[in-house]
């Protein structure tokens, strides 16, 4: 081989070589802001709901408290497009306890997993009284690694035929009716430690 197409293989294995690099560089994703707000979307779906466990019941024997226990698949999307927490699949568990048809303790995590295989582990709750449902982000994997937040969980009123904390159906309420279909928004602050 002749050292002209010695040297012009030469120039475009670099040239290549080069625009393979630049390439995959701006098809990289920015990395995450070590702190930032969110606005994530969720929707959970119970694949299969089943009846209220009975608790507790009267002196007519009709039931007072129930408890449920639910497995959910969930989406989550961030409200920007991009960024923290965007495009994340995930799976949930959480317990809850009503007396009638009010709610006075649900619990329960989740974990989500984004296209690149990182992770972000939720816990959430929700007391007797509370409004909204709080959630703490309280690790991650990859870029999420060492993440704390605290937010706020709100359902959207009417999706999947419901009102935020109220029951569709039924005398009473438990998870199979409250999140068979839920989507809502989660709204707060993470940080992530120095690099």
């Amino acid at each position: 081989m002749s050292h002209g197409i010695r040297a012009a293989i030469a120039a475009a294995s670099i040239v290549l070589t080069t625009g393979v690099a630049l390439a995959q560089q701006a098809a990289a994703p920015e990395p995450l802001p070590r702190s930032g707000e969110f606005r994530l979307i969720y929707t959970f779906v119970n694949p299969e709901p089943f009846a209220p466990m009975p608790r507790a019941v009267d002196a007519t024997g009709a039931v007072t408290q129930t408890a449920v226990v639910a497995t959910n698949i969930a989406w989550l999307m961030n409200a920007d497009g991009s960024g923290f927490g965007h495009q994340m699949t995930g799976r949930c568990a959480n317990f809850q306890r009503l007396e009638g048809t009010t709610i006075v303790l649900n619990r329960g995590n989740c974990v989500y997993t984004d296209r690149d295989g990182d992770m972000l582990f939720e816990e959430f709750g929700r007391d007797a009284g509370d409004t909204v449902t709080t959630g703490h982000w309280i690790g991650g994997t990859g870029k999420y690694a060492g993440v704390q937040a605290t937010f706020t969980i709100t359902g959207l009123a009417g999706f999947g035929g419901r009102t935020e904390g109220a029951p569709i159906a039924g005398a009473v309420a438990g998870l199979n009716e409250l999140y068979t279909l839920s989507s809502g928004i989660k709204t707060g602050t993470y940080t992530l430690p120095p690099l």
